[in-house]
């Protein structure tokens, strides 16, 4: 039902800020995340979730070197290191907070809940920072589910959408990122599919056709989100967290830092925006 799925994902980042401390079974701290390193078993879950997905996926699995950058996560500490790679399962929330995250299917209706994800506040941070700093910034995210014939896209035209045939993909500049645009974004991830999220700086001359709103597109039109990418990443740990993939010398500079920054979702993220490239 990708109406109440879009409609709940506009909540803002703060709603989605982080809830508390937990403790693990031997007294230590759970409350804070650490940045994890992935490596190969990063590379092999995002080409898994590209092959799965619509053209931009396919156009980022053929034409992207995933191997000349890093893949990374963020997780509770206590999190042992093969719990860490079951990309599948979930388990961050509970471990973070000592909480159980929501179910996406509430008990009494068939409203969808979204998973607690204790990294979206700062990802939403991070990614707004780098569309308010960079002129030519885009985030795109493409939507598994949604068709551009169906009734809920023509009944919401000032939805920052573009559409490549039937496929739909949320767009979002410089000009039109708030932080519940990229809540919005964020909310159509999804860890069963591929929905790939791409951060990039794109040329001037590559950048009209993410600028107009319900614009029909091209595969051409997407490929410089492939030649210009500064972040990729996916949900992950059944909607607990994300993977996330950078060229190296952009992941170097990527940090989201302490959870427990997540209570400031207006305070930037330091690493996209430090590269203030076009």
């Amino acid at each position: 039902m990708p109406a109440a799925r879009l409609a709940l994902a506009r909540r803002t980042s703060c709603d989605l800020a982080w809830g508390g401390m937990g403790w693990d079974g031997m007294g230590r701290r759970t409350g804070m995340l650490e940045r994890r390193e992935l490596g190969d078993a990063g590379l092999t879950y995002i080409r898994e979730r590209l092959a799965w997905g619509r053209t931009l996926s396919r156009l980022l699995l053929d034409g992207l070197d995933l191997t000349t950058g890093r893949t990374w996560t963020y997780l509770p500490p206590a999190m042992p290191e093969e719990q860490a790679k079951r990309f599948a399962l979930g388990g961050v929330t509970r471990l973070g907070t000592g909480r159980a995250p929501a179910v996406f299917a509430h008990p009494t209706s068939d409203r969808w809940e979204r998973v607690y994800n204790l990294v979206e506040p700062l990802v939403a941070a991070e990614v707004g920072a780098f569309l308010t700093q960079h002129d030519h910034g885009v985030a795109v995210w493409e939507d598994p589910l949604l068709d551009a014939g169906g009734p809920w896209v023509r009944e919401h035209p000032e939805e920052p959408l573009l559409f490549l045939g039937e496929e739909v993909y949320v767009a979002l500049s410089h000009a039109t990122s708030s932080p519940a645009a990229v809540a919005a974004g964020l909310g159509v991830m999804g860890a069963r599919w591929g929905s790939p999220a791409v951060v990039a700086a794109l040329p001037v001359e590559a950048l009209h056709p993410f600028l107009t709103l319900h614009a029909p597109v091209a595969a051409q039109h997407l490929q410089p989100l492939v030649n210009h990418c500064r972040l990729l990443f996916f949900e992950a740990y059944d909607g607990e967290g994300y993977v996330l993939w950078s060229p190296q010398e952009v992941a170097d500079a990527v940090d989201l830092g302490d959870v427990s920054q997540a209570r400031d979702p207006a305070r930037p993220g330091a690493g996209l925006a430090r590269d203030r490239g076009p």
